[in-house]
């Protein structure tokens, strides 16, 4: 049960960072001299930990062994 929940969660918290990377993306392409890159790249690495953090929910939920690094 707990892997199913685990699960369902994951891949919803996946299709809320595909947003979040979709507009930073957009953002990034938009204001390729803005002084606000720094915030944009900030977005692209919070994105890039929360899909790391979705792949080990994933692997709990399959039961496989994680591979910490």
């Amino acid at each position: 049960a707990m892997g199913r929940i685990t699960g369902g969660v994951a891949h919803d918290f996946n299709n809320l960072l595909m947003v979040v990377s979709n507009n930073a993306l957009l953002l990034d392409r938009l204001m390729p001299g803005s002084a606000d890159r720094a915030q944009v790249a900030a977005i692209q690495r919070a994105v890039a930990s929360g899909t790391k953090l979705t792949r080990q929910l994933l692997s709990f939920a399959r039961r496989q062994p994680l591979h910490p690094t």
